[in-house]
């Protein structure tokens, strides 16, 4: 059984939630524009996956999570108000309620699974032949021919070559079923 808990809550600005917990300074920051029609491809915006800044501008993205290896904190934009979701280790944030009623974590057990993120990473000297100059400070650029865009992944070293998500997963003890899931780190690995 895990200890972990789930607890949600509805505000005007996810700043409140997000100022209200104890971000390490190795969390990340997933953040995402809801596409509600169609539009030019120059004003697309692509997702942001990138180490946490507590000053972004939080509520100019309808949808966004900020996660590190105990807890997670998501949101997404509904009409005037945002819906917030934490979970991980217990934690008393103002404003918030357990969420039993639309997840119960105590008959679960946690797992510890990773998965590559789209890419592998362009190399310096090969930065000009996708049309950039240069990579962005603890920005790394990774390319995946499937996907008709450059990738930007937050990277420590100067040998990554491919990223990982580690992910946290709830396994319902009895049934076997993943009832729910949260995002943990990013895992770099290395070119040889």
């Amino acid at each position: 059984m895990t200890n972990d808990i789930i607890q949600q809550a509805e505000f005007v600005d996810p700043q409140r939630a997000i100022n209200a917990l104890p971000w390490p300074d190795s969390s990340l920051i997933y953040l995402e524009k809801v596409i509600t029609g169609w539009l030019p491809p120059d004003s697309l915006q692509a997702p942001q996956l990138t180490f946490f800044d507590p000053n972004t501008d939080f509520k100019a993205w309808e949808r966004g999570r900020i996660f590190c290896t105990d807890f997670e904190l998501r949101w997404e934009k509904m009409t005037d108000k945002f819906r917030l979701v934490y979970v991980g280790k217990p934690m008393t944030i103002e404003g918030f309620s357990l969420a039993t009623d639309m997840l119960d974590l105590a008959p679960t057990k946690t797992e510890k699974r990773s998965y590559y993120l789209w890419g592998r990473r362009v190399a310096q000297d090969n930065l000009e032949k996708v049309g950039l100059k240069h990579e962005p400070k603890g920005i790394g650029i990774f390319i995946e021919m499937r996907v008709n865009a450059h990738l930007y992944y937050p990277v420590q070293h100067e040998k990554t070559n491919r990223i990982k998500l580690k992910v946290c997963q709830y396994r319902h003890q009895e049934t076997g079923q993943i009832m729910y899931h949260r995002y943990q780190e990013l895992e770099e690995e290395l070119s040889k």
